[in-house]
């Protein structure tokens, strides 16, 4: 982990001396050049306007606004702070304009007037010894900038997402937690490159590998068409506007010492204004290539692991293993929809009067053994397994989505509450992947597991006619998760042991099923490999799925309960039309060992 600070003024050798009792590497950067090696960068204190002067002077001002905008962590402290700042109170130009806020100078008065103190700062344990000299404040915060201590009622320390800025020197105390939080964040940022949306460096420097991904998952090189140039074309527009703030500011002081020596300096005035307006437009046009940019790479599913065959339909997915073989009944083997309605446990139609086609209401021992299944399963994991049981919000927002991918892509199999930006969840995955969104997680916390139960909800927009029958394809479902929270380097071997503990499930019910590998082109937009477990059906003769687990950078798994009735239904029906309850259920069941009908 490679922590740079800027060597253009203020206490380098303090804040490298910080970063290494953090457990990172610090290094002085003086070139340009150095940042590309770095996973964060830290602007220390000294004068601001002599500090963006020489930023200019030696091209780090576009290239440390290019390293924010990859999604590096920058932590600014004093006057680093203030070249951090969008903008400062008493001025019209800024310099990085990195973060929405708007900072005053020498808020805490002159260097006689320093002083010492504790602050308390969310996100760490105890109080933090902040030194403040000449030290600027933070006026005011943008809805996106998180604020994380104050003093005497003034900001002092904010973070807006991957950038963080203090007001006072933390490198000239023995306290080097404020470093740690900074190296925490360049930790994460680390460990979740390319996390959902495709890194554009990936596809600036490894473009040919992105076209053989996409190929392979048959998906057209139109996704990536234009991005080359659109990139190309931000970054001449982003030097270009450099250059006309450096040329505002040069300007600038031209005017005020012709203003001082008392001669005329309209045409100079009316070329800043000019200046001013030309850097407002290319402001606006990098803005909306951005757009442009983040919406193509949102549209790229992940880049499939290398394990993954290469296939062209889900009759390229390779099977692994098998768990025992399917039963032989000496009787034609019902459908599990036709079993519970002879044994009255499910109700299809009723619940087409009351709400409409794929619902179902579940009755007597039915609703029994579908509540047994849920408590089964949430016990054996979080148990035997070592997760953590979560009971999660059936509501999200927007942000919520995009961050598990299944926005702006899948859009219509989500229902929409009306004039809102909530939707129901279509899987736990996305409020429990969303618990620790924006959080930093220290790397000795990982991995963190999970199991959650929810009801699921779906449009199935694009299954119109397939599985009209039975618990298959259902509007609403329930659904028990598992997810992993995990470091790179151990995360095949966590979704190793995951699909075993999906696995396991099925092995406790007696329920035969098979384990396959999907192939590039079957695999989830998010995925990287997926394993899909599959449970006999004997009705239809056929493996159905019943469980996929997936490495996406993060873990998701999850076991549907309504399919897990219907595997139950048809593999442990009777010839008299009773049902067998598995052992392992009839602790949950009251200790009933057979569904019949009711008399």
């Amino acid at each position: 982990m490679k922590i740079g600070v800027l060597a253009l003024q203020g206490a380098v050798t303090e804040h490298i001396r910080s970063i290494e009792r953090a457990g990172a590497e610090g290094l002085a950067i003086k070139q340009v050049q150095q940042l590309e090696e770095l996973d964060g960068l830290i602007l220390p204190g000294g004068e601001s306007t002599t500090i963006g002067k020489l930023m200019r002077k030696y091209g780090f001002m576009e290239a440390i606004r290019a390293f924010a905008a990859e999604g590096k962590p920058v932590f600014g402290t004093c006057a680093g702070l203030i070249v951090m700042a969008k903008h400062i109170a008493g001025q019209e130009e800024a310099h990085l304009e990195l973060m929405d806020m708007t900072v005053s100078r020498n808020a805490f008065g002159r260097q006689r007037e320093s002083f010492e103190t504790d602050l308390p700062v969310k996100g760490i344990e105890e109080t933090v010894r902040a030194v403040f000299i000449r030290a600027p404040l933070i006026e005011s915060v943008g809805n996106q900038v998180e604020v994380l201590s104050t003093y005497k009622d003034e900001i002092v320390t904010a973070r807006q997402g991957h950038l963080l800025a203090c007001s006072y020197h933390p490198e000239l105390t023995d306290d080097f937690r404020l470093h740690a939080y900074f190296v925490d964040m360049a930790r994460s940022y680390k460990q979740s490159e390319g996390y959902l949306v495709l890194d554009v460096k990936i596809l600036r420097n490894e473009y040919a590998r992105v076209e053989e991904a996409l190929t392979n998952r048959g998906k057209s090189l139109d996704l990536i068409a234009g991005f080359s140039e659109m990139d190309a074309k931000r970054r001449e527009l982003l030097q270009e506007n450099e250059n006309l703030k450096n040329r505002r500011n040069t300007v600038s002081g031209e005017v005020a010492k012709l203003k001082k020596n008392g001669e005329n300096a309209d045409d100079l005035i009316v070329e800043m204004r000019e200046v001013s307006d030309r850097i407002k437009a290319m402001d606006e046009e990098v803005r909306e290539l951005e757009v442009k940019i983040n919406d193509l790479t949102m549209a790229i599913p992940n880049i499939p692991n290398e394990s993954v065959p290469i296939g062209a339909s889900e009759d390229d997915n390779v099977e692994i293993r098998r768990w025992e073989e399917p039963k032989s009944f000496s009787f034609t083997p019902k459908a599990h929809w036709e079993i519970a309605q002879d044994l009255d446990i499910l109700d299809f139609e009723a619940a087409a009067k009351v709400t409409g086609s794929r619902f179902t209401f579940y009755k007597g021992l039915g609703a029994r053994l579908e509540r047994a299944l849920i408590n089964f399963m949430m016990d054996l994991h979080s148990d035997q397994h070592g997760y953590e049981e979560i009971l999660p919000p059936y509501i999200v927002n927007r942000d919520s989505l995009f961050g598990t991918g299944q926005l702006p892509k899948f859009e219509e199999d989500l229902f929409k509450l009306k004039d809102t930006e909530y939707y129901l969840i279509p899987t736990a995955e996305v409020p429990v992947t969303n618990y620790h969104r924006e959080e930093i997680l220290n790397a000795d916390q990982l991995p963190k597991h999970f199991v959650a139960y929810s009801s699921c909800f779906r449009s199935e927009a694009g299954s119109a006619g397939r599985d009209t029958r039975g618990l298959i394809r259902q509007h609403q479902f329930n659904k028990v998760e598992l997810l992993k929270l995990s470091s790179p380097e151990t995360s095949y071997e966590e979704l190793e042991k995951m699909t075993q503990n999906a696995e396991r499930v099925l092995q406790l019910l007696g329920l035969p099923y098979r384990v396959l590998t999907l192939c590039t082109a079957d695999m989830g937009f998010t995925s990287a490999k997926t394993y899909d477990i599959e449970v006999w059906l004997p009705e239809s003769n056929t493996y159905r799925e019943i469980s996929s687990c997936s490495n996406c950078e993060d873990f998701q798994a999850r076991l549907a309960v309504g399919r897990t009735v219907a595997a139950i239904l048809e593999n442990y029906q009777q010839e008299d039309g009773t049902v067998v309850i598995p052992e392992a259920l009839r602790p949950y069941m009251g200790g009933v060992s057979v569904i019949a009908r009711r008399s």
